[in-house]
């Protein structure tokens, strides 16, 4: 199809927040090029408010809640994604998370679909080992191979090493998969705030998702080691509970958490997370997640805080340690309250490498960045995201 010839472009996704808030930039470029522009998803909960949703961009929500996967439900979102390519015949439709490339972009190549399947994370699926999700792993690789490697399709990961992996196990040709930095953040959304915040004591924001796999109990560990050990610190927790979720964290843990370790504060989820991070002397992501590249590392180094995360994909794409932000092995709470004590009784070290981390984020990781390396994949299919309409 000819770039003259793509009338729409479709977004879906399991959130509203990762369409809206995390890819509006494709969504604007797109509309610019000539698009039309229609968000699917994934979710019955839809923004508050209305200004969220751009006034160029059409929100429609799909049976499927990713809080409930019934299979009814997946089986009604399936024949959904039928309707959508009817619907949009001229279209390049875009598919975000793992259970979106199955549900949805599937049967959309099987209809004839131009599709970018961006795979913001392998997520727990490809995170673990075990023989069950060994087995998980090889049927999703069975299934995207023949939709992977099609002249229709255009895979985006949020890594370099996710890129590899595909590469490896799908046999797939130079160009197919492109390889890019996360989601991007928008300075003008996150600016850089030199001055930093007078803390009694110097305060860690723990601001990801409440899941087992983000480290939630390691962070809360590291901190009671740090308690043991005299070393002052606050330990703020700003994510909200992922109900329905079997890998969340329940409000009984959360409120054995605040309460058996000291230092630990758990605070209300955050709408505005820029002030959050400016409050902050340190950030701590601890997680063994299969991330993708997590955003929040770009959002804390954009707005120039240290940095404590872990050798984990996806963290190593963004952060080198000692350089721009300190790394601990994951899944281990006396590393990482390690690096937590050398950036506490080091002010020297944390001005270091938040500077450093703020110069890689703006040669790197920003949003116009981010529209510049997903390109390629639009580019293939016939949608120029650098073409403005005429």
């Amino acid at each position: 199809m000819k770039p003259s010839e793509i009338q729409h472009a479709v977004f879906i996704a399991p959130s509203w927040q990762l369409a809206l808030v995390d890819h509006a930039h494709l969504m604007e470029r797109a509309h610019r090029a000539g698009c039309a522009v229609t968000v699917y998803v994934m979710d019955r909960e839809m923004p508050r408010d209305a200004s969220i949703v751009p006034e160029n961009v059409t929100l429609r929500s799909l049976p499927l809640s990713r809080g409930s996967w019934r299979k009814r439900d997946a089986a009604l979102t399936t024949i959904e994604a039928l309707r959508i390519a009817r619907r949009h015949p001229k279209a390049v439709i875009t598919t975000l998370g793992v259970p979106a490339s199955i549900i949805v972009a599937l049967p959309l190549w099987i209809l004839g679909g131009r599709l970018v399947v961006i795979l913001c994370g392998m997520g727990i699926a490809f995170g673990d080992s075990s023989p069950k999700m060994r087995a998980i792993q090889k049927a999703l690789l069975s299934m995207w191979r023949p939709m992977f490697q099609s002249d229709r399709t255009r895979i985006v990961t949020h890594n370099v090493e996710d890129k590899k992996y595909l590469d490896e196990n799908l046999g797939l040709r130079e160009g197919q998969v492109v390889a890019v930095g996360g989601a991007g953040v928008d300075p003008q959304r996150f600016p850089f705030v030199a001055q930093l915040p007078d803390n009694p004591a110097p305060a860690i924001l723990v601001p990801a998702r409440l899941l087992r796999e983000k480290g939630f109990f390691e962070a809360v560990e590291a901190s009671r080691i740090l308690d043991n050990r005299g070393v002052s610190h606050e330990l703020r927790f700003t994510g909200r509970l992922d109900l329905g979720n079997p890998h969340g964290i329940t409000q009984a843990e959360l409120d054995q958490a605040e309460n058996t370790a000291p230092s630990v504060n758990v605070l209300p989820f955050q709408d505005d997370i820029h002030a959050a991070y400016a409050a902050a002397d340190i950030i701590c992501l601890p997680t063994y997640y299969r991330e993708g590249l997590p955003t929040t590392l770009s959002e804390a180094s954009a707005v120039g805080r240290a940095i404590a995360s872990t050798n984990s994909i996806g963290v190593r794409d963004i952060i080198t340690d000692d350089v721009n932000g300190l790394l601990a092995e994951p899944r281990a709470a006396e590393p990482l309250a390690d690096v937590l004590q050398r950036l506490i009784e080091d002010p020297a070290l944390r001005e270091r490498l938040r500077q450093e981390a703020y110069t890689k984020y703006l040669a790197r990781f920003t949003k116009d960045h981010n529209v510049t390396d997903h390109a390629p994949a639009y580019r293939a299919l016939g949608l120029e995201l650098d073409r403005m309409q005429a």
